[in-house]
């Protein structure tokens, strides 16, 4: 992909993220009022507007695609929409009020890590969005950095056994 034709994509995806962000907000707040969400979903912990999803998503969009440039299009479409079904399983997890299945999806990306490049910037992105109409886009975006801090940790410390073991996996 062309450097132009990279840049006129990030604008694009960054300007649909931005007003599909604001759209939600703007119905959220005839609807009811915009949320709020407590860290760690306890009420004596502070409380984050997902107002902040009109700054945070475009902002997180634009940046992580233009870390994510070197692989696009095709490896790193892939891992934005692994992100975006993990955020999205998630979501509905939480909001179906499973928790005791939540509590074991939540692992999956540690495993994955094992074999697939989970850190990158897109699986980030596409994990923030999938999550962002439940959550807001601020808690995602703490969550999955640290999801990918540990995932870049487990992947690149086992790099040496999947060079021997399997050859043909991403590195």
């Amino acid at each position: 992909m062309s450097p132009s034709s990279f840049s006129q994509l990030r604008w694009r995806v960054t300007g649909f993220v931005a007003l599909a962000a604001g759209a939600l907000l703007a119905w959220r707040f005839t609807h009811g009022g915009i949320p709020r969400h407590h860290l760690l979903h306890r009420a004596d912990m502070p409380a984050i507007s997902t107002a902040w999803d009109a700054l945070v998503l475009p902002a997180l969009t634009w940046g992580l695609l233009g870390r994510a440039r070197p692989r696009v299009p095709s490896p790193g479409w892939i891992g934005l929409a692994g992100g975006l079904l993990f955020g999205m399983t998630l979501a509905a997890l939480f909001t179906a009020g499973q928790e005791a299945i939540l509590s074991y999806v939540v692992l999956i990306p540690f495993v994955l890590a094992l074999a697939l490049p989970i850190h990158r910037a897109e699986c980030v992105l596409g994990f923030v969005v999938g999550m962002a109409f439940t959550f807001g886009a601020v808690l995602p975006t703490v969550f999955g950095t640290v999801v990918a801090i540990l995932g870049a940790g487990i992947h690149l410390l086992t790099r040496p056994i999947r060079v021997r073991v399997a050859p043909s996996l991403p590195r």
